[in-house]
């Protein structure tokens, strides 16, 4: 039987996009992270979720806008897989406290950091491996199987 080694795992936004967007490396991960870890262990937040809802019905280059019905059942279903932590003022601010007085970095990614140590996560899963580099209270995996394997489950 496969065990988990860590206890907490943060999904990115982009992570759960890509996964809505049937990009393979994340719908792989996912789906092996759904099948060993209970939905208590895998976090993301509201704030994610809004994200998520914003690149969906977003057009892009290589494909069109989801439209409602599919955005809807993707939250929906995202909502049974992962345990969903609401954003408060709070976080917001804990979020802005975590960047340094020198770093230009992302505001919604500190935040994203904020929730996850909020919620005692130890690993946080994304595409986006530079954003969270400063944080080094986590792991930082991408949502690559092998990765996936190896570091959080095996």
């Amino acid at each position: 039987m496969k065990t988990v080694r860590y206890s907490k795992i943060y999904i990115d936004t982009n992570v759960i996009v890509n996964f809505f967007t049937d990009q393979k490396k994340e719908v792989d991960a996912l789906n092996y992270l759904f099948r060993y870890c209970n939905k208590n262990n895998l976090v993301t937040s509201s704030l994610a979720l809004v994200q998520v809802v914003t690149q969906l019905q977003k057009r892009t280059p290589k494909r069109p806008a989801f439209k409602k019905d599919y955005v809807e059942n993707a939250i929906n279903y995202i909502s049974t897989k992962l345990t969903i932590l609401d954003v408060s003022k709070a976080d917001i601010f804990n979020g802005i406290k975590q960047l340094s007085d020198a770093s230009n970095g992302d505001i919604e990614d500190a935040v994203h950091y904020a929730i996850s140590q909020k919620a005692s996560c130890n690993v946080i899963l994304t595409n986006n491996t530079k954003d969270f580099n400063n944080f080094i209270q986590v792991k930082i995996v991408e949502p690559i199987i092998s990765d996936v394997k190896q570091r959080i489950v095996r």
